[in-house]
């Protein structure tokens, strides 16, 4: 997920101005925020705490669609206060992947949205559930790794197949000419050589 745009949904339902309220409320360091920035990542468990904090849609601050119902507690502080603004129009939600081998959405099968939020709210609880569930995508995210690392290295070893075996047809080919020249030259007679 682009963190630049979470972090600007973020901002418009909390309120929040910089990396020092962020961090403040997320309770990491500031640098923490900067390093999740610099790699494009806004991490889900903090998405989760704010979203819980000040009622906002865990979904609209991901994807940018904002459901009707969804007003923040920022919101809802300035209409008390009579503040009123006009809300910049928020980003459509792109539409959901589709599985290569059916050419349906995932979501008809995986509510990935739901899932992401439920997983977010065990990783954040201090209960058992919290080391097994993180084993257990550590476990998930590992295998997938080595089935990418298993597909490369069949990749790598149909290439020197394929190399190998134009290897021994450029050798045989060879072998063929050296065999049709030297039948030639036992076929033709010795030259004569000129005695002077």
């Amino acid at each position: 997920m682009k963190f630049d745009a979470v972090w600007e949904r973020i901002k418009e339902a909390t309120g929040l101005k910089n990396f020092v309220d962020l961090a403040s409320e997320v309770s990491v360091q500031q640098s923490a925020i900067s390093k999740r920035r610099k790699r494009g990542e806004f991490p889900a468990e903090w998405v989760f705490i704010l979203s819980k904090k000040y009622k906002f849609s865990s979904d609209w601050a991901w994807f940018g669609a904002k459901p009707e119902s969804t007003t923040s507690k920022h919101d809802q502080t300035n209409k008390a206060q009579g503040i009123t603004q006009e809300t910049p129009t928020t980003e459509k939600a792109t539409a959901p992947p589709k599985t290569a081998a059916q050419g349906q959405d995932i979501t008809d099968t995986v509510n990935i949205q739901a899932l992401m939020n439920m997983t977010a709210e065990v990783l954040v609880s201090d209960t058992v559930y919290r080391p097994a569930l993180a084993a257990n995508i550590k476990a998930f995210h590992r295998s997938i790794a080595l089935e990418h690392d298993n597909q490369d290295f069949r990749i790598r070893i149909e290439r020197m197949e394929q190399r190998q075996e134009m290897e021994r047809i450029s050798f045989e080919q060879r072998m063929t000419a050296m065999e049709e020249k030297l039948a030639q030259a036992t076929a033709a007679p010795p030259p004569k050589v000129a005695n002077g």
